[in-house]
């Protein structure tokens, strides 16, 4: 041990050392086994604590130490939550590591540890060191947001907030959702209300200094606002661990976040933030419109990014709380068609698909008339755009193309979205449950765009995009429906015949197997059904040995 701990005095043979010690705890995992060594091994290592303060501006040095006490910690979590007040001091060492760095090169090598120790604390049994140890989970909440802060860019540049460097911009973001990981960690160990109250207090804080500032309504100058954003983005991260029923400091929160400032950062955390709380805001109806209101208002925003997250809210707001606007269709109608002539793609989707829930919460007899609002403008579009497309662009165009689309919190997707994607996100949302022999007054709807899409595909059938795109609708409004589906489904049938025959295109297929496989059941389908569903697989198979014995399988579309 004397070699081995002098061995990090010494530039050369420190990484070494490091190695090795971190070797030697990982081999005193099984504590009961080891615990005359670790007796030995704990003393030497608080030693070193001194040296985390003065390697804080040597990076590899400062992470060479780190790993020392994250993996000590790892290896012998179980003591630390057997013998709380005994290991308290490595649980310290590990928190103080993660506060001094600065340059956020080494935290996440804590990051395991709190996890692991989150998960004994957690247990009745180890009830005693989650009292013992919550001053330090407490403290690493604040350390954890402190750590959140955006960074001040040095040439003045908001825009530019790591100047210019993508890739540094990209593991900062990283970064702030593995962070996140760990307040969720805390609300499990110190429970959601004390984590929230420290999130509240910083924004509360902030508002009380920073009152004098004059912000423009377009995001303009707000002084510190790295310290209102950050408080802002743990709220986010929490959110998972909240319970719907808090009512002690949520209340609080939701009254201060439709007050805040308006500067680009902040407006899309907060708005982030109430996309968050969604179920929340279904219990406390109260602060329903202030928050719609802040979220709507997101879309006259300059900023493609706070767009972008009003859309993602709404869509979360619609879904949880669409019992609480069905009265609300009328003025949703409005905003839906005022603002869809100028969203991206992308952010339509995610609105589309929250208007589709409140059209789906609406009485069923209002469905057929409600779908109709919303849906025939879409079909009117289409019908329009069908008409004028004459060349390969205008039926790409038609067909839809691929654009860039934040599908949750931070994660990015490439999504085909178009009028005809409309329609199919309101064919999987809006899904009336009737009772059998009752007309479902969404397939009544869809009955009368069927010969609209019919139309549309006859007349593109040599466009593969467009084919696709009319397919997928097919498939939806099978699985959507099912058995409701039965009056539609010679009229389909056919249609997927003939499209097929003509086009030789996979995506015919593939609406056709679904029509078999929901249709075969013997339990709810009858046999005069069935007996027209297998002429109907029977008419498929052969145009598929026709096209077989015509050409090579590797020749065929979608063959492979």
């Amino acid at each position: 041990m004397d070699i081995v701990i002098n061995a990090l005095s010494s530039e050369n043979s420190f990484d070494e050392a490091v190695e090795c010690l971190c070797s030697i705890f990982r081999e005193t995992r099984d504590v009961d086994e080891c615990q005359d060594v670790i007796e030995i091994l704990y003393p030497r290592l608080l030693q070193l604590q001194p040296k985390i303060a003065e390697a804080v501006d040597d990076t590899e040095t400062f992470k060479g130490y780190t790993r020392l006490f994250a993996e000590a910690g790892e290896a012998w979590v179980v003591l630390i939550a057997r013998l709380p007040v005994e290991f308290r001091s490595l649980v310290q060492a590990i928190s103080e590591c993660a506060a001094r760095d600065k340059e956020h090169e080494v935290i996440s090598l804590t990051f395991n540890f709190w996890y692991e120790l989150k998960n004994y604390l957690v247990l009745e049994k180890y009830i005693e060191a989650r009292i013992q140890l919550a001053d330090i989970y407490a403290n690493l909440v604040d350390i954890m947001i402190q750590h959140l802060h955006y960074p001040v860019p040095e040439s003045g540049n908001e825009d530019e907030l790591f100047d210019g460097d993508r890739e540094q911009e990209e593991r900062f973001r990283e970064f702030r959702h593995a962070m996140g990981d760990v307040l969720k960690d805390c609300c499990e160990v110190l429970g959601s209300r004390d984590c929230l109250a420290k999130a509240f207090n910083l924004i509360q804080s902030w508002m009380q200094r920073y009152t004098t500032s004059t912000p423009t309504s377009q995001g303009g100058v707000v002084a510190n606002w790295q310290s209102l954003e950050a408080p802002l983005f743990s709220l986010r991260a929490m959110g998972r661990m909240v319970p719907s029923e808090e009512n002690e400091v949520l209340p609080q929160i939701m009254t201060l976040l439709v007050q805040l400032p308006e500067h680009q950062k902040v407006r899309f955390a907060a708005t982030l933030v109430l996309g968050r709380y969604t179920e929340w805001t279904a219990n406390h109806p109260e602060f329903l419109e202030s928050q719609l209101n802040y979220i709507t208002s997101g879309f006259q925003h300059g900023s493609k990014e706070v767009m972008q997250a009003a859309a993602m809210a709404l869509r979360f707001f619609c879904q949880d709380c669409g019992k609480l606007l069905v009265g609300h269709i009328g003025q949703l109608h409005t905003f839906y068609e005022h603002v869809s002539k100028d969203l991206p793609w992308a952010s339509l989707d995610e609105v589309t698909d929250g208007v589709a829930h409140i059209v789906a919460a609406q009485p069923i007899d209002n469905i057929y008339e409600s779908l109709k609002l919303f849906c025939l403008p879409i079909t009117t579009r289409l019908m329009e755009r069908a008409n004028t497309a004459t060349d390969d662009k205008s039926k790409n165009a038609l067909a839809g193309e691929s654009h860039m689309a934040f599908l949750n919190v931070d994660k990015v997707k490439l999504i085909p979205v178009d009028n005809i994607q409309l329609l199919t996100i309101f064919a999987g949302v809006v899904k009336p449950n009737l009772e059998p022999g009752k007309e479902n007054p969404a397939i009544r709807f869809w009955s009368e765009v069927f010969p609209i899409l019919s139309k549309i595909v006859e007349s593109f059938i040599t466009c593969s995009p467009i084919c696709e795109r009319v397919s997928k609708f097919w498939r939806t409004i099978i699985l959507s429906y099912r058995t409701a589906m039965l009056p539609l489904l010679p009229t389909m049938a056919e249609k997927l015949v003939a499209c097929f025959e003509k086009s030789r295109q996979g995506c015919f297929l593939w609406v056709s197997a679904s029509v078999v496989r929901e249709f075969q059941d013997e339990e709810i389908v009858s046999q005069e059904t069935r007996d027209a569903v297998y002429q109907f697989l029977e008419r498929q198979c052969l145009a598929m040995f026709q096209i077989m014995n015509e050409m090579p399988p590797k020749e065929i579309p979608d063959c492979e």
